[in-house]
């Protein structure tokens, strides 16, 4: 199975960094080698690849939230 993700999601668990540490008690040590571990298991596909389907996506994502997940799932025909 191939996990696949829209590259914004780094940018928001570096957002929420400091409440992700809070919330399970890790260092920021632990937080970097997470991060690295989940780059190696799972792909982040650049906005540029699916930015196409935007509007499509719009047209059937439930949530305003996830328009780019369903974005990258259009693109890739692959289920959420």
């Amino acid at each position: 199975m191939l996990l696949v993700t829209p590259d914004f999601i780094i940018e928001e668990f570096l957002k929420h960094q400091n409440l992700i540490l809070k919330k399970t008690f890790r260092s920021r040590e632990d937080f970097v080698q997470v991060m690295h571990a989940v780059k190696e298991i799972i792909v982040v596909v650049p906005a540029e690849e699916y930015l196409s389907f935007f509007d499509a996506a719009k047209a059937v994502s439930p949530d305003e939230n996830d328009v780019l997940y369903f974005a990258l799932a259009l693109r890739l025909g692959c289920p959420i």
